[in-house]
């Protein structure tokens, strides 16, 4: 599932329902920590580009507070992109879309941790008009 630098281990996997199945796994190939990546490989071969893999030009730094999430965490934009304005995507353990926000500059998103089951979840920030993005994932303990 992935020919990238360093190690990626512990892998998972889960049926995606159709045939196909959705995997994902530590990575360390950014060398200082590890990152969860995923990846969608449907039952005819072809597969959806996980959202760790995103071919954009520039990362932002971007953190969810406190995490595990509860009635008050938050996803906050940390670097100068911090003033532009973004839309964050949040996903499922399965790969399903579970909502999308579009935020102004300097507008943190709000976890409303009631609308999320225990579970990881994963994010995925762009920022608009520009090539930037960011990534990371979320627990919830509910």
């Amino acid at each position: 599932m992935s020919d990238a630098n360093d190690d990626q281990q512990y892998v998972s996997q889960v049926a995606d329902g159709s045939g196909g199945a959705i995997y994902a796994w530590d990575d360390h190939r950014n060398g200082s920590d590890y990152d969860i990546y995923a990846h969608h490989l449907f039952s005819n071969g072809s597969s959806v580009v996980g959202i760790n893999e995103l071919a954009f030009s520039e990362q932002v730094k971007a953190v969810c507070f406190p995490n595990p999430i509860s009635t008050n965490s938050i996803i906050e934009l940390i670097d100068e992109k911090a003033n532009h304005p973004w839309e964050i995507s949040i996903f499922d353990a399965f790969g399903n879309l579970i909502e999308t926000q579009s935020l102004k500059g300097n507008e943190s998103y709000g976890i409303n941790a009631s609308k999320f089951s225990a579970g990881i979840y994963f994010y995925n920030i762009i920022i608009k008009e520009t090539s930037s993005y960011s990534k990371g994932s979320f627990i919830s303990a509910n």
